[in-house]
């Protein structure tokens, strides 16, 4: 998957409730982990959508900054099968749209 990476704004600045309600939601939350961003969430939604399955991530842990506990908590969060809040591929864009400006994760290379 190509993301391009743009600095994200800070929650509290997010003017949009939905985004908010989104980052507020209790399946949002990683037991054991780090604060959960938007970013977290989009790619969440972008692995239930494809089916595919966050593995192996503990292995890169040093790398990304994280603790091995840190970063299979992460793993275990993505792969949990609860919601994210967002409900389509519409809500999905959109929630992009009013958080950072533009689509930054596509979902085009699913169809």
């Amino acid at each position: 998957m190509y993301v391009r990476f743009r600095q994200v704004k800070d929650y509290m600045e997010m003017k949009n409730d939905f985004a908010k309600s989104i980052l507020d939601s209790p399946y949002n939350k990683i037991v054991g982990g780090k604060e959960v961003t938007l970013m977290n969430i989009l790619s969440k939604y972008d692995h239930q959508r494809s089916g595919e399955k966050l593995e192996f991530y503990a292995e890169y842990a040093e790398d990304l900054g994280l603790t091995e506990e840190e970063a299979l908590a992460y793993q275990n969060w993505i792969n949990d099968g609860k919601p994210t809040g967002i409900e389509s591929d519409e809500q999905y864009y959109e929630l992009q749209k009013q958080a950072y400006g533009e689509v930054i994760m596509d979902l085009s290379w699913l169809i």
